[in-house]
């Protein structure tokens, strides 16, 4: 059996909790019937930074003025998930090393392989995942609150399309014209 080695940064770690976090704020502004844009754009942004080598402070400083701004204008059960977000995100330019993962078995580092070549995943599980949970609300009765998930999943296949259409161009050749 072959040993698997994936090696991430710890800033990226506290990033990732930070995601964690944001995606949950979401959530529970929709079971408060609040709008979820203000986590999603936390979240999206913080996406942006794990992928971003050059600017991804810059991503991290908008983001953590989005949670703070959501803390301000939620004032739910999303306010503690997002001041916790928060503080990730102040934390997570100053540790500095590395964080190696040495497995057997070769889920875990295969996942994190995927999202690396894949983050538009990132937004397409959460996605499905919460249209899923609308669909079950629906048929218990909570319209209202299959609506709201129904809205928070849109915003993530929204993302999704943004993040395939920027690797779509930033992967392309350079030429002006597009090939098929």
């Amino acid at each position: 059996m072959s040993l698997l080695v994936h090696r991430t940064s710890f800033r990226k770690l506290l990033l990732a909790f930070a995601m964690v976090f944001d995606l949950l704020a979401g959530g529970f502004a929709c079971y408060v019937s609040a709008d979820p844009l203000v986590p999603f754009l936390a979240y999206m942004l913080e996406v942006v930074a794990l992928y971003m080598e050059r600017l991804w402070m810059l991503a991290v400083l908008i983001s953590l003025g989005l949670s703070l701004y959501g803390t301000a204008v939620l004032r739910c059960e999303a306010v503690p998930l997002l001041i916790i977000a928060a503080f990730l995100k102040c934390a997570s330019p100053f540790p500095k090393g590395w964080l190696v993962l040495k497995s057997e078995v070769h889920g875990l580092v295969c996942v994190m392989r995927y999202l690396k070549e894949n983050p538009q995943a990132l937004f397409v599980i959460p996605f499905m995942l919460l249209l899923g949970l609308a669909a079950v609300k629906q048929v218990a009765g909570d319209l209202v609150m299959a609506n709201k998930l129904t809205v928070y999943a849109y915003y993530q296949l929204a993302g999704a399309v943004a993040v395939a259409l920027v690797l779509m161009i930033r992967e392309g050749d350079g030429s002006s014209g597009t090939k098929c």
